[in-house]
């Protein structure tokens, strides 16, 4: 196997040796061979002088080509002069790892597959005079591997790297297919695209191999009018050679229109980088953007325009806004400078994306969130599962690189699993997901001593963990990736149900001390390990009770120790009462006021008031109805009368309350008070300005729809998380909890799983507790 290694040079003698060296010694005759191809195009330094010294210590070959016509025309001379197998192009101020080759030959050799062109991965050089917050790296190797159609479709969506150094390709396809450069700027854009186009097999080494450069004055960090001519050149060129080919099928027309937001929206990221108040720039931009437009809509009439919801779509939105009559003037340039500005570090994602991790029995999920867009039920998204994955590739690794492919593909509006979900948020993420897992959700099997109405095959199976599951926690802590861990819960099935369960438990207390690990069980079962770590203030548990009598409990939960669970509730609620929460979820089947009344009987009776109380609602329905909502106000306004510690909605509840018009305030009220409880509602006349105390999915909601919110200013959010202290959050700025000794103001506080803990934080702070609304939010 021979390898062909062409480096084009212009004005690099600064840097070609480095560049040569990194590919020279590199060579094992017993398994490849390479040859240097160093094409000088026309350089105004020393260039000339330096090669001609490269040429007496190392066995490469040096070209020039008769004036200077650009990387393409230096690669096209490198090309007809080339003789290897495979052919790679290397820009002269980069370089390849030590190893690149040898890997990128034991990867070709190895395989049963013949490949047309192998993609693999780069990193930038730490010597580097400016890295991305990224870090950089391909986040397009998913779209490599799709059959042809489908990632064509990705390319022209702007979803690919038009870049060609990051991808080997056999000599003999490139002259089977007569692929070229073409002239200018931005020619390996096409040029790449023609080796997707043609290529029946392409492989894919995930490792990085190429090693950017990534200087200030390099030509990937400039902009010109000739930088954008090239870019829309070689997109025009895309589109006739497909015409040409009777090649624009309907879902390639689909990602034209994808792909001029796209193309657009990078040039105006890239003007405003380099160049940013350079009219001439923005009004050649829209000028070129006109003449595509023309031609797109030639190709593709009929066809439907995507969503602008992405963030390309968003400054294209932008672009043509601040334009103003199809000509940019000073003003209309500051305009999108600042919001350049402020959308730059934005992207679409979430919090359990970026930092939790769900382990069930035989997959990996990426949250626990269901919900509904047009009727159906969506959520519970999954990164790892068979066949996609054996359980054998159950590795942080893999988590790490389908974390990223999810986000990546959010942002990209291709992840219809994520598409509509209310927990996504548009804001500055600081990075593209990581493994520092903050929330760790152990669901590792579906082993159950209930069966609950409302439940699916998923969590009372009988499925057992089908991986190491030991061993990948056990990886994560000693990696370090855990450090910052602040939750860990226990679901799934039922949690005590499985052997590994008191080992497991006992080695996360002793690993991560300060954390109260929260245990959702069934309570059938009272073990003493549990009941020693919730005196530790190391455990808390939640049991869902769901039932006000014996019957509804057998056919909610389909099991006959109601009271039995109620005993054992009562024996870990005993000297810690805060640490236990009692759930009812609010179904068809309990949602009688009878039934609510005698379960709070049952609290009072079993001495559970000093507990936490969690309201929620049927998950397999979009909407809360009208008897269900007066249930779970009742139910609120009884457990509040009773004197319960703290009583909180979830986000599944909340979801599901539509917007609270004024007309359905009043008829809560009214129903309330013929109850005797119409204290039970927060009301807003009674506050002028309050703090609210949690920046999560249940204040983004109450912001929405909550019509107390909207009658009551808020001065400001409270949040001891470090990443959102100094942040804003619905317009509101988010300060730590001690910004609160600071004034007196009301405190709301707007958590779930969360609320609890807070609560014991505010005891802690020795806030006065007539601070704390303790009404019900509607």
């Amino acid at each position: 196997m021979k390898f062909s290694v062409i480096i084009p040079v212009y004005n690099g003698a600064g840097h070609i040796e480095a560049c040569v060296q990194s590919i020279y010694f590199q060579q094992r005759k017993d398994c490849f061979q390479v040859e240097i191809l160093v094409v000088d195009d026309c350089s105004t330094d020393s260039t000339q002088d330096v090669l001609s010294e490269l040429q007496k210590k190392y066995d490469i070959s040096a070209f020039k080509t008769e004036k200077n016509g650009g990387p393409g025309a230096a690669r096209n001379l490198g090309l007809s002069k080339a003789t290897g197998d495979w052919v790679l192009f290397l820009d002269s101020d980069d370089t390849m790892t030590d190893r690149a080759l040898s890997d990128l030959s034991d990867f070709i050799s190895n395989s049963d597959r013949k490949f047309d062109a192998v993609s693999f991965n780069w990193k930038f050089d730490e010597g580097s005079s400016q890295i991305p917050v990224n870090r950089g790296g391909r986040t397009d190797l998913n779209s490599v591997q799709k059959t042809k159609q489908e990632r064509i479709k990705d390319f022209l969506s702007f979803g690919m790297d038009g870049s060609v150094i990051y991808t080997s390709m056999q000599r003999e396809f490139l002259e089977k297919n007569l692929i070229r450069f073409k002239a200018g700027l931005h020619e390996d854009v096409d040029f790449i695209f023609l080796v997707y186009f043609f290529a029946e097999n392409i492989g894919v080494l995930d490792m990085p191999l190429y090693v950017k450069n990534n200087r200030k004055d390099s030509i990937i960090n400039s902009i010109s009018i000739d930088h954008l001519k090239g870019y829309f050149r070689a997109f025009n060129d895309i589109y006739s050679f497909l015409k040409s080919n009777d090649s624009l099928t309907k879902i390639e027309k689909e990602s034209g229109f994808k792909g001029l937001i796209g193309l657009v929206a990078t040039r105006v990221r890239d003007i405003c980088n380099y160049e940013p108040d350079d009219v001439h720039a923005y009004d050649m931009l829209h000028f070129l953007y006109k003449e595509h437009l023309k031609i797109i809509e030639s190709y593709f009439e009929g066809v439907a325009k995507p969503h602008l919801i992405t963030k390309y779509g968003r400054i294209y939105k932008a672009f043509l806004k601040f334009s103003r009559n199809e000509s940019f003037d000073k003003d209309g340039v500051q305009e999108l400078r600042r919001f350049m500005t402020d959308i730059a570090p934005k992207s679409w994602s979430c919090y359990d994306l970026h930092s939790s991790i769900f382990l069930g029995p035989d997959e990996v999920r990426a949250c626990c969130k269901r919900f509904f867009v047009d009727n159906e039920k969506k959520g519970d998204v999954v990164l790892l599962k068979p066949p996609s994955y054996s359980f054998s590739e159950f590795t942080a690794e893999n988590i790490l690189k389908q974390k990223r492919d999810l986000y990546f593909r959010i942002n990209k509006d291709e992840a219809p699993e994520c598409s509509g979900c209310p927990f996504l948020e548009f804001k500055d993420w600081g990075h593209a997901p990581t493994l520092d897992v903050e929330h760790i959700s152990f669901e590792y099997h579906s082993v159950c001593n209930m069966k609950c109405s409302y439940c699916s095959d998923t969590y009372y199976g009988g499925k057992k963990v089908q991986y190491d599951i030991e061993g990948l926690v056990d990886g994560l802590i000693s990696s370090q990736k855990m450090d910052a861990c602040n939750s860990i819960v226990w679901g799934g099935g039922e949690p005590t149900a499985d052997k590994m369960f008191p080992t497991l438990l006992s080695k996360m207390a002793n690993a991560f001390p300060k954390v109260r690990q929260r245990v959702i069980t069934n309570a059938t079962r009272h073990l003493e390990v549990v009941a020693n770590l919730i005196e530790k203030d190391q455990v808390t548990i939640t049991t869902s009770i769901d039932a006000g009598s014996e019957a509804v409990f057998q056919q909610v939960r389909d099991s006959k120790k109601f009271h039995l669970v109620l005993q054992n509730l009562q024996k870990y609620a005993q000297n810690k009462p805060e640490n236990i929460t009692v759930k009812y979820i609010v179904l068809d089947e309990n949602n009688s006021f009878e039934e609510i009344q005698s379960f709070v009987s049952l609290v009072h009776e079993y001495g559970l008031v000093g507990c936490n109380f969690h309201i929620s609602y049927d998950f397999n329905k979009e909407k809360v109805d009208q008897k269900s909502m007066f249930a779970v106000v009742a139910l609120y306004a009884l457990l509040k009368k009773l004197g319960a510690r703290l009583i909180f909605f979830d986000d599944l509840l909340r979801h599901r309350l539509d917007n609270m018009s004024k007309d359905q305030y009043v008829s809560v009220r009214a129903f309330l008070s013929e109850l005797g409880h119409g204290d039970a509602i927060a009301d807003y006349n009674d506050f002028h300005e309050i703090i609210i105390w949690g920046a999560g999915t249940q204040t983004k909601e109450l912001l929405m729809k909550s019509l107390f919110l909207k009658n009551v200013n808020v001065a400001y959010i409270v949040d001891d998380t470090p990443s959102k202290i100094g942040t804003s959050f619905g317009g509101y700025p988010v300060y730590s909890s001690k910004k609160i000794l600071e004034d007196d103001l009301p405190v709301l506080i707007s958590a779930v799983q969360g609320s609890p803990k807070i609560l014991s934080k505010f005891s802690e702070m020795q806030l006065d507790e007539k601070r704390l609304i303790k009404g019900l939010i509607l």
